[in-house]
């Protein structure tokens, strides 16, 4: 009997390290697998952030550009109203002046045309103090008058 207590006992304490290790291995199993599950559960969350983060500035960029069709149009509609204003005071000018100063159009032979180049052949001042000295003299004899 003490051997059959002697080889119980040895095959008990096999079996309990064997379970303790086998609970060892399930549990960093389950660990591992818990892991894994809240690292994917991470990606999921940050994934989905994302496309709504990128929703939400798509929205703004499109509300945007909607703010910016309707201050063109508006834009757009005031030039054409300010073109039918200018057209009809160019009509009223002609008008008034063929009707009541009894103006005519020019004919080809009363039309000079005038060649306006760059080139200013109008002769500079040298010196600016001259120029100003001559203002100052004028200014002082309308003093002068006006005392």
């Amino acid at each position: 009997m003490l051997v059959a207590q002697k080889s119980y006992l040895e095959t008990y304490s096999h079996n309990e390290e064997y379970h303790k290790k086998n609970k060892n291995k399930k549990k960093s199993k389950k660990l591992s697998k818990d892991i894994t599950t809240l690292l994917l559960i991470s990606i999921l969350f940050v994934i989905g952030f994302v496309i709504v983060f990128r929703y939400t500035a798509l929205t703004e960029l499109a509300s945007t550009v909607n703010k910016q069709k309707t201050y063109l149009s508006g834009l757009e509609k005031t030039r054409s109203q300010l073109k039918t204003e200018v057209l009809v005071d160019l009509n009223t000018v002609d008008d008034i002046a063929k009707n009541k100063l009894a103006m005519d159009r020019p004919y080809s032979y009363q039309i000079q045309y005038v060649n306006v180049s760059n080139d200013n052949n109008v002769p500079k001042v040298a010196d600016n103090s001259i120029s100003e000295l001559n203002i100052v003299k004028k200014m002082s004899k309308v003093v002068e008058f006006f005392y």
